[in-house]
């Protein structure tokens, strides 16, 4: 087996206006430069991460099932970084889970969060 090698492309940013704090990282189109510019770079994806986000969850016809606060942190990332480590899924198929806009990947806790209330009637704030 291969091993990997896992580079992380960080920049220093200026303190934010929100937190005050300093945050790292690199802005989203880094990555597709990256891709581009070094087509012998087997992969590249970008995360962010925040607390305290508010999530909305959505029904196909755009309206607000369930709004909550998720204090423990929400991450964004790029569908690239799903095919650089090894997850696996309660259920789906990881290649296509967030292929389509407006699409996500929750943990166990999370999913309770969201799909045992709204099976159960209670669709007011967490």
């Amino acid at each position: 087996m291969q091993k990997a090698i896992i580079f992380i492309a960080l920049c220093a940013l200026e303190k934010t206006l929100s937190t005050g704090n300093n945050r790292t990282g690199v802005p989203f189109p880094v990555t597709q430069g990256l891709r581009t510019d070094f087509p012998q770079l087997t992969n590249a994806a970008a995360i962010y991460g925040d607390n305290n986000v508010q999530v909305n969850v959505t029904a196909p016809d755009g309206s607000i099932l369930k709004k909550f606060k998720e204090e423990n942190g929400v991450f964004i990332a790029e569908p690239q970084f799903f095919r650089m480590f090894d997850f696996s899924l309660a259920e789906g198929n990881i290649a296509n889970a967030i292929s389509e806009p407006n699409t996500a990947l929750v943990d166990k806790r999370c999913c309770f969060k969201i799909f045992w209330r709204l099976e159960n009637g209670n669709r007011q704030n967490a």
